[in-house]
């Protein structure tokens, strides 16, 4: 066997293997999150048409721009889901296939589902609110960020809460109606949260400091989190 063949042979193991390995540990992701949600009472499931238009339709409404892509261009994964009293909370992946390479939007958010919601199409994203030389910058970069899903809306009237976060929507004057002085004040008291909210959902993604494994805690903290939201957007 020559030489220019046993290298062609190892090329394609090596590839062979490096795809193994990557279906192997995204398989394991995957049946990690939904251990984690069925031991917090969330039953795994396979989203339905109209519960993946919702969702994706949700993020892509609040895009300023849509990309050339046409249809959904999100899908979702690593789908559970439980029922509440007045509301449904559904933990979800969402995947954007909008480029050429298909990227994770959110890990394991959390959806708030209820029939008397009435949001405004807005979204939240953190600022980095911790000293340090880099601050600065990534709040620029959060800035950017925001400028795809909106016009910034301003709250110059709650100080607390402009350190905390930045708003974007496509209808700055129902945001700023939906979200008075009571709401701002209570949504100032958390940390690091990201909110994407419209018609009768919203959804709550926490902004991790540190690439920590999910766990079963902080699941639970997330899905404390969305709870608290959901009280503070019906109270």
């Amino acid at each position: 066997m020559s030489l220019e063949i046993l290298v062609v042979i190892s090329i394609v193991l090596l590839f062979g293997l490096t795809v193994f390995l990557i279906v192997r540990s995204e398989r394991k992701g995957r049946d990690t999150k939904l251990q984690i949600s069925r031991s917090l009472g969330f039953t795994p499931l396979e989203p339905s048409p109209e519960l993946a238009q919702k969702i994706s339709q949700l993020y892509q409404n609040l895009r300023k721009t849509q990309p050339d892509k046409g249809g959904d261009i999100y899908k979702l994964q690593s789908v559970s889901s439980k029922r509440m009293v007045d509301c449904e909370m559904i933990i979800f992946d969402l995947i954007d296939t909008s480029g050429d390479d298909n990227s994770y939007t959110e890990v394991q958010a959390v959806a708030m589902i209820a029939p008397h919601l009435t949001l405004p199409a807005f979204a939240l994203f953190p600022r980095a609110d911790l000293d340090g030389p880099l601050t600065n910058m990534a709040n620029k970069v959060m800035g950017w960020v925001i400028s795809r899903f909106g016009d910034p809306v301003s709250f110059p009237e709650s100080p607390e809460f402009e350190r905390r976060y930045l708003v974007s929507s496509l209808d700055a004057e129902g945001t700023r109606r939906f979200l008075d002085e009571i709401r701002l004040q209570r949504l100032a008291n958390t940390r690091l949260i990201g909110i994407h909210a419209g018609g009768d959902i919203f959804t709550l993604s926490h902004i991790a400091t540190s690439a920590k494994p999910l766990t079963r805690e902080i699941m639970n903290e997330r899905i404390r989190q969305a709870m608290d939201v959901y009280s503070i957007f019906t109270g």
